[in-house]
């Protein structure tokens, strides 16, 4: 008996109904208007096959997927925090592994170490969305209750992943603030992440992490 693939099966249906309910829509006269980027405006309820086709193949990792689960493993990382450009950084040591998730679909970060003296624990996912075309990230850690997003694109030479997002600083008041978040590969054994901030004057980074894989 063949084995059977329980998401795809789900997808599937879902994405059957979702179809079935706009050719019907479209058939009474009652056809939403849709911006360009909604998700379904590429959708061809005329050719409800090759709908489904097209939301198959939306759904399947891809080479950006692969690139990201090089990153798969288990990692030492050395923390430098820069509070003040002119100052020296404060240093520490952490840990961090990566697993892909989700039918290889999202890259999942856990990281523990410790930050200013008090235990830091974080958790992230990273993927790639297809329909959109860009690098999706969120990241949520024991130092906060909220959580932080980005987006972005990769260098044409496949080494450094740039993403910009938003984050609060409680400390200070500021609220979605923007930041650049990027990811370094240096070899297939090392890679730098870094945030830098960009809201006010020169850009200056605040924080550097760089992993390297546990033998």
């Amino acid at each position: 008996m063949p084995r059977i693939n329980k998401p795809v099966v789900a997808h599937a249906c879902i994405a059957a109904s979702l179809i079935g309910t706009l050719a019907i829509a479209r058939q009474d006269g009652g056809m939403p208007e849709m911006d360009e980027r909604h998700p379904l405006a590429g959708l061809s309820v005329e050719d409800p096959a090759a709908a489904m086709q097209q939301y198959m193949e939306s759904m399947e990792p891809g080479k950006p997927h692969s690139w990201l689960a090089q990153l798969v493993g288990d990692w030492d990382v050395t923390s430098k925090i820069v509070w003040d450009p002119a100052a020296p950084p404060m240093t520490s040591q952490a840990s961090a592994s990566y697993e892909m998730v989700l039918g290889n679909r999202f890259l999942k970060q856990n990281f523990n170490g410790n930050m200013m003296g008090m235990p830091f624990e974080g958790i992230g996912y990273t993927g790639f969305d297809k329909a959109g075309k860009m690098f999706t990230g969120v990241w949520m850690d024991s130092f906060g209750t909220g959580t932080a997003s980005m987006r972005g694109s990769m260098s044409p030479d496949g080494s450094t992943l740039t993403m910009f997002g938003e984050m609060d600083e409680v400390m200070t008041g500021e609220y979605r603030k923007p930041v650049k978040f990027v990811v370094r590969i240096v070899d297939e054994d090392t890679h730098v992440f870094e945030a830098w901030e960009i809201a006010y004057g020169e850009p200056w980074m605040v924080m550097e992490h760089t992993y390297n894989r546990r033998k």
